[in-house]
């Protein structure tokens, strides 16, 4: 990012923050992982996202926010922009076993927090997913359609539109990312690869 670039989405976040304090966001946007720091206070890094988004396209900027990927490239982006981001220690320091145990412990002392959706999700997801259908865009569709705010928005634009015009392409980015006889870590950046090269 050049400087008028920084300077002018680091304005916009100003605005997205400003925009939050007098209309709250659904707590069901709320970070698991870290959030930005503004004057002392905490904001949900994707809702911030989104309102800098709106105001892109609103104000017809000549600006325009770079490929993230979730998680640490969000943070990566709002530190480069000169803001604070307070990363959740209990997701550093703990296992995946150890959150799942958490979260699951959360659930039966307080029910249902605004969760299910989650859940609706991902039973979906399973139900309609098969990596050799004959239509896989089709597929795809269907078993992503109810993602809700569980992909971030630019992300899940990009993968759905690929899909679409390079549904063979897109279909083996899957295999190898599902695959799990390959690394984690190797996955993740090859399908970040493949998706850049498409």
């Amino acid at each position: 990012m050049n400087e008028f670039e920084i300077k002018t989405l680091r304005d916009c976040t100003i605005k997205a923050i400003e925009h939050l304090d007098k209309n709250p966001w659904d707590s069901k946007n709320n970070s698991r992982t870290g959030d930005l720091v503004y004057k002392g206070k905490l904001y949900p890094t994707k809702p911030v996202l989104w309102e800098i988004e709106k105001q892109i396209e609103n104000e017809n900027l000549d600006v325009k926010i770079p490929s993230l990927s979730g998680g640490e490239a969000i943070f990566q982006f709002f530190e480069k922009l000169g803001f604070e981001i307070q990363r959740k220690e209990f997701i550093k320091t703990n296992s995946l076993e150890k959150l799942v145990e958490s979260y699951i412990k959360t659930l039966r002392l307080k029910g249902d927090p605004n969760e299910s959706y989650k859940w609706d999700a991902v039973e979906h997801f399973q139900k309609h997913w098969n990596i050799d259908a004959i239509d896989f865009y089709k597929m795809f569709s269907e078993a992503f359609r109810k993602v809700s705010n569980l992909l971030y928005q630019n992300s899940w634009g990009f993968i759905s539109k690929i899909a679409q015009n390079f549904p063979e392409d897109t279909r083996q980015m899957f295999r190898i990312l599902y695959d799990e006889n390959i690394d984690l870590a190797n996955r993740f950046e090859t399908f970040k690869i493949k998706s850049e090269e498409l």
